[in-house]
């Protein structure tokens, strides 16, 4: 029984499950509201979260093959920006759909790992401290969903 794996996979899927029950739970008006951390709206945000969940399976299996990160032509930031611009009227039904068809994927990969692979270490930014595919896991797939939905959070407990 590989233990730390399942027990990452079950954390991944918990904040996957926590992001939609916040995406549902939001009125119109706090849809449209913007997070502070990012300056998007919640839903582009909400979005952001959740398509990143079909690109992190191919992110994984590069890391574990010791493969650099192809980065975006314009870095993150450039691929981000263009994002909230294209989906600036994305909806919560469509951004659920989009987290329940690929979150089960995320969680299957992590779980699918055995538990001596999370130690192994890789320069996956190259240039930047290696990390192992624990911490691969813990910043980029769960880290990932919890500080933006924490930003989601912030915005939709906001008074009107």
């Amino acid at each position: 029984m590989n233990q730390k794996t399942g027990a990452l996979a079950d954390r991944l899927g918990q904040a996957g499950q926590e992001l939609i029950a916040t995406i549902e739970g939001s009125s119109d008006e706090k849809w449209r509201s913007v997070c502070p951390g990012e300056g998007w709206t919640v839903g582009v945000t909400a979005h952001h979260i959740t398509t990143a969940f079909a690109h992190q399976p191919g992110w994984l299996a590069a890391f574990l093959a010791n493969e650099p990160l192809v980065r975006p032509e314009g870095g993150p930031h450039a691929t981000n920006a263009q994002h909230a611009i294209d989906f600036a009227n994305c909806t919560r039904e469509e951004t659920v759909a989009i987290a329940r068809r690929d979150l089960p994927v995320m969680v299957a990969t992590v779980r699918a790992l055995k538990d001596e692979d999370l130690s192994r270490s890789a320069d996956f930014l190259r240039g930047s401290e290696p990390w192992t595919i624990e911490q691969f896991i813990e910043r980029v797939f769960i880290g990932h969903i919890k500080t933006h939905l924490a930003s989601i959070e912030s915005s939709v407990a906001a008074p009107a």
